[in-house]
């Protein structure tokens, strides 16, 4: 190999390492029924805020029963909030990592938006995790 392959190797390896050093967004767990998904965060800031192309997740959950909620320590630790559909579940940020929702009957079957947002010290969401719950009977 001759002198300059083995400089444009070791760059193309450098500029590879530089973007793979990239943290990934701390993932949500939501479990219910057997069911269980890992939901993508669609905002987190680490030292500065971005978006994040987060592919659109739903769990089928029966009325009448519970979903476990599971967020990382560190979103934990700076706390976060739940809101279902307009409703927001707690008047202050949540603490725990854990958290089990008990979700009612419902007549009307469609899709429930849920958000958590953990929550940055100016009050502003820090980070973002979307999905639907799909209640069935």
């Amino acid at each position: 190999m001759t002198v300059r392959r083995l400089a444009v190797a070791v760059a193309g390896f450098a500029l590879l390492g530089v973007t793979a050093c990239e943290k990934p967004a701390p993932q949500v767990t939501i479990a219910s029924s057997g069911r269980v998904i890992n939901v993508d965060a669609s905002l987190y800031c680490f030292d500065e805020c971005r978006q994040h192309r987060a592919a659109a997740k739903s769990i089928r959950v029966r009325g009448n029963t519970t979903v476990s909620i599971d967020v990382p320590k560190r979103v934990a630790k700076k706390g976060w909030v739940l809101k279902l559909g307009e409703q927001t579940l707690f008047q202050e940020p949540h603490k725990e990592s854990h958290y089990t929702l008990s979700i009612p009957t419902i007549a009307q079957k469609q899709p429930l938006p849920v958000t958590i947002a953990e929550v940055g010290p100016n009050g502003q969401p820090t980070g973002e995790w979307k999905m639907e719950f799909l209640v069935q009977e």
